[in-house]
């Protein structure tokens, strides 16, 4: 078995983020990646600099050409970019909703603070998902609130997202941080503790990447996770042992 995920997001020419981590992810797990760019960015280490969005009829184009000749048996999305991206991808990836996981990475903004897309386009494609995996920031962001304690923005996610989710703990206070995944019916605490350095570029599209894949290879979602919780975190490892990069977000080593 070939393990066929379509990847959706933004292209990181530094190849540590975006579509770039999320064939290298895929591939490193037994997948076979097809990736769709949704924009162009200027970026490495240092941040990003530009993007330019492609246009959102050439974006359905590729996803058309994508489903009309290799049945993806997953889907990742990540940096979408504009609400009209949003609108034609949600109609096109509409004829997988219940049939093929989708995943939703709701990517708002860069490492560097450089704003990467719509928060209407995130909620355009909630409804499709079978997991959005937010870090805290963007659940604050869509449940339109300040910041609160973890416990009280879980179950405002619980009440706010038609589905799963994992809530990702990268932001953080404390040597040890917790992703908490809510499958629907139960709530899991996924523990790591934090890894010194600056080789973290990407580990939001390195973690949604991974899931789409085990969840492509037949894996339940619960499963999924911790599989590519841990996968995470050694290529965290591995990066710190051989840094790339002279800014302060470096790749990770998938």
């Amino acid at each position: 078995m070939r393990y066929p995920v379509l990847f959706i997001g933004g292209s990181d020419p530094s190849g540590g983020a975006g579509i770039q981590a999320d064939i290298k992810s895929c591939q490193a797990l037994g997948g076979y990646a097809m990736a769709l760019p949704t924009a162009l960015t200027v970026q490495n280490s240092h941040g990003v600099k530009a993007l330019e969005l492609l246009p959102p009829s050439l974006v359905a184009a590729q996803a058309e050409a994508v489903l009309s000749d290799i049945r993806p048996q997953a889907v990742k999305i990540g940096m979408l970019g504009s609400i009209a991206i949003a609108e034609e991808l949600a109609r096109v990836l509409a004829r997988l909703e219940g049939e093929v996981p989708i995943i939703l990475d709701p990517v708002l903004s860069a490492s560097s603070g450089m704003k990467l897309g719509a928060l209407e386009a995130v909620e355009r494609l909630l409804p499709l998902c079978t997991l959005v995996t937010p870090n805290l920031p963007e659940a604050a962001s869509i449940l339109a609130a300040p910041a609160m304690p973890t416990p009280m923005l879980i179950q405002a996610l619980k009440e706010a997202l038609p589905g799963a989710f994992l809530l990702k703990g990268g932001h953080g206070d404390g040597a040890v941080l917790t992703d908490w995944l809510w499958d629907g019916k139960r709530l899991t605490s996924l523990n790591a503790r934090r890894q010194q350095g600056n080789q973290l570029h990407g580990t939001g599209c390195t973690l949604a990447a991974a899931i789409a894949t085990e969840l492509a290879k037949g894996k339940p979602l619960h499963l999924a996770t911790i599989l590519a919780h841990q996968y995470l975190q050694g290529a965290i490892r591995r990066a710190a042992k051989a840094p790339l990069g002279q800014g302060h977000h470096g790749p990770l080593w998938h």
